[in-house]
């Protein structure tokens, strides 16, 4: 594995087996991974999820306990990407809902995670 296919897996959607997408993310930054995940997030277990949001970090780590369900505001961008890894994640069952939330300080999201 090599950086520039790490980073071709990264920013396309096609099928690719898990031991490849999990090779990807130990080349990746973290801009990268964020990418990786929105594209192969389907080869990876609710289980998996949890580590993966934890290594993400930033304000992605607040999605990655999941032993009781909660609320969290994540303060991302609202962009295309971020609200595609959110419908990723409730596609395959780690949060139960998110949506947009507007204050006049800031955009948000407001995300339930799924009890597991």
């Amino acid at each position: 594995m090599t950086k520039k296919l790490a980073q071709t897996i990264a920013s396309n959607q096609f099928d690719v087996d898990k031991v490849y997408v999990e090779r990807a993310w130990k080349f990746l930054d973290n801009t990268e991974r964020h990418m990786l995940l929105v594209y192969h997030l389907q080869v990876y277990s609710v289980a998996e999820i949890s580590r993966l949001l934890m290594e993400l970090g930033g304000e992605w780590s607040k999605l990655s306990d999941n032993k009781s369900r909660h609320k969290e505001e994540i303060s991302i961008d609202v962009n295309g990407h971020n609200e595609r890894l959110l419908l990723q994640l409730q596609k395959k069952g780690f949060i139960t809902s998110y949506q947009e939330k507007n204050d006049r300080k800031k955009r948000c999201f407001e995300v339930w995670v799924k009890q597991q």
